[in-house]
């Protein structure tokens, strides 16, 4: 007599390669508008590439956020908007703190590289917080029963 558990656990695993695919597709959406705000502040308007940075993260982040709770792990009926991007800043943070000292280090090394180069590092450290974040984010919208600030904290632990 078969049972419901190979189903289950095939209905698990697509489901998590879609979160996967969707993220990326937020992820992308995200990185686009970064490198439009980043791009177009330091060029046409000359902010400083810091300035840029910090301002392109945070439209970023708030676009990347709304999308991870509704489409990405379709947490809309179960973490609230202000929730989601709470989560979405605590764990961009960690991303700013990241591309922000690599960004530092990259200007005193280069210091006559062009603005894309910037953007092109900040892209380069973003992926590899992307990681980070989808784990996160993974584990606070779809994990224990916990809910709010205390979700996040046990998420934050990484179990």
């Amino acid at each position: 007599m078969p049972t419901a558990a190979p189903a289950a656990a095939a209905a698990r695993r697509s489901g998590r390669v879609g979160a996967v695919v969707r993220f990326g597709a937020t992820g992308a959406s995200a990185a686009l508008l970064y490198g439009v705000v980043a791009l177009a502040l330091g060029t046409a308007y000359r902010w400083p590439a810091q300035a840029a940075h910090l301002t392109a993260t945070v439209a970023s982040t708030v676009l990347a956020s709304s999308l991870h709770r509704r489409f990405t792990f379709r947490a809309a009926r179960t973490t609230s908007w202000q929730q989601g991007q709470a989560i979405g800043f605590t764990t961009a943070l960690v991303g700013l703190a990241m591309s922000t000292l690599s960004l530092d280090v990259w200007r005193h090394l280069a210091p006559h590289a062009d603005r894309m180069s910037g953007v092109l590092l900040v892209y380069a450290v973003n992926a590899l917080m992307g990681v980070v974040n989808f784990v996160v984010l993974r584990r606070t919208f779809t994990g224990s029963a916990a809910r709010g600030p205390a979700r996040l904290a046990t998420s934050l632990h990484m179990r």
